[in-house]
């Protein structure tokens, strides 16, 4: 099939996924195109690396490790509008700030503390940027959980992310390997990065996008009575996981493999009636667990077993010499660099000494949290971590549907972050960490006049006629 062929029957699939979803949850407005739109660019790479990105240089941005374009006039505008887009919608819903705040306290106090850690980088300008863009990713996620059916709204966004990852990703690997191809520095041997930069970007979007088909999969089991039957629904869900499959092959990525394996038993393990009886001494057992798992991490370097049971070739991946050389530079054990200004040009150079090609990332979580902020912060993020595992357990007995996700995006999470640094990254997985993370207050309707001239300009993004205000009655997702 020539190559313009397949672009065209991808697209129209795409288009087709859309309509049918539109149609099958009509109540979700078109302010979920913001974050989709944010989540899809932060998940494959940056507009500007993209053929159609305008010339005069605006289209030269160079990725970091974040996944973000760092230089990008181009990408700097689209990140800079989605978030005052997002910020114009909480405020027309008028989303009480001081009251989610209270509910996720830990989220909260960390992501403070890494505004406060900007004080004491290397380039205070260039961290706040980061920041910032970090803030973006919450915005989006309070975006989703504002609306007025927030379920909806979740399976709405998910599922779309999902329609363009998946098919786009087959589509490039099978037509378009110039963009979909890359050698790795290490082995030189061709890999599949798809729709992202390299393979393990191209990973954790296809963990995100599985894990959320299979739950997509499982809710259709708990459709409320009287509920009118896609036919369609089903197999288009079992056709995606097939697509997800094919490409978690071509990525070779064993750490996305394993999570997403992961976060589907836990899904359908919390359907099981044993395993919901006993949640609590589970969740007491997988706390001590995590606990245990970054004492060690700390003290015996943990992670080199963890990668090589996932068959990674320590050698030809290098990340045990990278954990090496990162904690021979002298930096503050408390509170280390700075938000997100640890590979800074000179560190960069000094251990990519050796190497073929230039090293800007640890590969693990922890430790690159401890680069950036000390061991403060990383028991702020554990806190954040134990506290998450807390609200989902509390979210479990009170049989919220999303519970079972939220969950699986937690766990995969802790295990992903020893092989990858997806903390306080512009990815996928960091997104859904957050989606699954921050509780929003409980909602109740109120009549509120909407601005017409604004109404105008953003569609109907604007508060409508009965869209839910943040009350401070306890959380819900």
């Amino acid at each position: 099939m020539p190559p313009q062929v397949a672009a065209l029957a991808c697209f129209g699939l795409i288009v087709w996924l859309f309509a049918r979803d539109s149609r099958r949850r009509p109540g979700v407005s078109k302010a979920i195109y913001v974050p989709l739109l944010w989540t899809f660019v932060v998940g494959t790479r940056p507009l500007s690396m993209y053929p159609f990105s305008p010339s005069l240089g605006l289209g030269s941005g160079e990725v970091n490790a974040g996944g973000s374009a760092e230089g990008s006039p181009f990408d700097t505008m689209l990140f800079l509008g989605s978030i005052l887009f997002g910020a114009i919608v909480l405020a027309r819903r008028r989303v009480n700030f001081q009251e989610i705040f209270r509910t996720n306290r830990a989220v909260g106090i960390y992501f403070v503390y890494l505004g406060i850690s900007i004080l004491w980088a290397d380039s205070s300008f260039v961290s706040f940027k980061r920041w910032i863009k970090d803030i973006g990713n919450i915005i989006m996620v309070l975006v989703i959980l504002s609306e007025a059916d927030p379920l909806n709204a979740i399976k709405a966004f998910l599922a779309r992310v999902a329609y363009l990852i998946l098919p786009l990703s087959v589509l490039v690997i099978k037509y378009y390997a110039d963009i979909s191809r890359y050698y790795d520095e290490w082995t030189y041997q061709p890999r599949y990065c798809g729709m992202s930069t390299d393979k393990n970007m191209m990973g954790m979007s296809l963990f995100v996008s599985m894990v959320s088909i299979v739950w997509l999969l499982i809710q259709t089991r708990d459709r409320p009575p009287g509920t009118k039957k896609d036919k369609l629904e089903v197999p288009t869900y079992l056709f995606l996981i097939t697509l997800g499959v094919w490409l978690l092959s071509k990525a070779q990525s064993a750490t996305a493999m394993t999570c997403t394996g992961l976060g589907s038993v836990i899904m359908l393990g919390l359907r099981i009636p044993f395993v919901q009886v006993r949640l609590d001494r589970l969740g007491r057992i997988a706390t001590a667990v995590v606990v245990t798992l970054l004492v060690l991490q700390f003290t015996m370097n943990i992670s080199n077993a963890f990668v090589g049971l996932l068959g990674r070739d320590l050698t030809f991946t290098g990340r045990t010499d990278i954990w090496a050389a990162v904690l021979k530079i002298d930096i503050n054990p408390l509170i280390g660099t700075g938000f997100y200004s640890f590979w800074s040009d000179e560190r960069m150079a000094i251990i990519s000494q050796g190497y073929n090609g230039l090293i800007n990332e640890s590969h693990n979580g922890y430790l690159e949290t401890y680069l950036n902020s000390g061991m403060i912060g990383v028991a702020l993020l554990v806190f954040m971590l134990v506290a998450t595992a807390k609200a989902i357990k509390r979210s479990v007995a009170a049989a919220d549907p999303f519970a079972g996700l939220r969950l699986a995006f937690l766990l995969a999470s802790v295990v992903y972050a020893f092989s990858e640094a997806i903390f306080n990254r512009l990815s996928g997985l960091w997104v859904m960490f957050l989606l699954a993370a921050i509780d929003m207050p409980r909602q109740e309707p109120v009549a509120v006049q909407a601005d017409v001239g604004l109404n105008e300009a953003v569609g109907d993004t604007v508060l409508e006629a009965g869209q839910p205000v943040a009350s401070a009655e306890a959380g819900t997702h």
